[in-house]
């Protein structure tokens, strides 16, 4: 959620607190969008960003940027995205780590976003376990021998 001062409140989807603003980010499935994720290891991988050390020299913390796609939009201001493995996550749509993708990360990093297939998109609005589980006509019986 970006607040704005109240005098500049004409972008977007606009929710008045408290004498500010708020402008609600709207996803809607297939939007790329990019999850800084804060890490601690020993060992920082290759995509890190903002590495720091500890002030003992242990381990250190760093940030990593999570491409994603939105596959489904909840009404209770929650999103899913669907990982570059295939994970399905539930987010928070104004976690301020999450954002969406400009035009030239997207051009850039296109590569790192996963597709969505329309198995994932259904999957994900079905929300329940089923919905992952092959369909008993097409998966091959398993003939057990005693």
């Amino acid at each position: 959620m970006l607040y704005l001062p109240f005098k500049s409140c004409t972008i977007g989807a606009i929710r008045q607190e408290e004498g500010r603003c708020a402008v609600a980010a709207h996803f809607k499935p297939g939007d790329c969008v990019i999850y800084r994720k804060q890490k601690f290891s020993v060992h920082p991988g290759p995509h890190a960003k903002y590495v720091y050390p500890a002030p003992y020299g242990d381990f250190y913390t760093y940030e990593v940027h999570k491409f994603w796609t939105v596959v489904a939009v909840q009404p209770n201001n929650e999103i899913v995205v669907c990982t570059r493995r295939g994970k399905h996550l539930t987010l928070n749509a104004e976690d301020t780590a999450l954002r969406r993708a400009t035009l030239l990360e997207w051009l850039f990093y296109r590569h790192r976003f996963p597709v969505v297939t329309a198995t994932d998109a259904s999957a994900a609005r079905a929300d329940r376990l089923d919905a992952y589980l092959p369909d008993e006509a097409s998966s091959p019986s398993v003939v057990s021998s005693r």
